[in-house]
């Protein structure tokens, strides 16, 4: 028996809403499908996020997830966003994420965005 803890899809569809209904109408109960690009699937156990994982350390930490920024572009990031204190989606963010997010960023991560708004918001507030 083996083990994993993520699976990755790639796919080079141009439209991927019926990949989309597949792997929602097929994938067990069990695990959980997010796309961290239009092109990729990352396929996990149900429980798994990178929320859960970010409490798992805070936990070890005694910091309250409250206390969090979390940045983030992709569907992936979700629960992490939600999750956090204060959830900034990338400019360049899905639109799901940017709908949950606290603030968006000026610019995309190829442009420093999150450098940018650390520096605008936290050292120049």
């Amino acid at each position: 028996q083996h083990t994993f803890h993520k699976i990755v899809v790639a796919h080079y569809l141009a439209d991927s809403k019926q990949l989309d209904q597949l792997v929602s109408q097929y994938l067990p109960h069990n695990l959980s499908a997010t796309k961290s690009v239009n092109f990729l699937f990352e396929i996990q156990d149900a429980d798994t996020s990178k929320s859960s994982g970010i409490q798992s350390y805070l936990d070890t930490q005694g910091i309250k997830m409250s206390e969090v920024v979390a940045f983030g572009d992709g569907d992936n990031d979700l629960s992490m966003i939600q999750d956090a204190g204060l959830g900034v989606a990338m400019k360049n963010a899905m639109n799901d994420v940017k709908k949950v997010a606290n603030m968006i960023t000026e610019d995309d991560a190829n442009r420093n965005g999150v450098a940018k708004f650390i520096e605008k918001y936290f050292f120049h507030a």
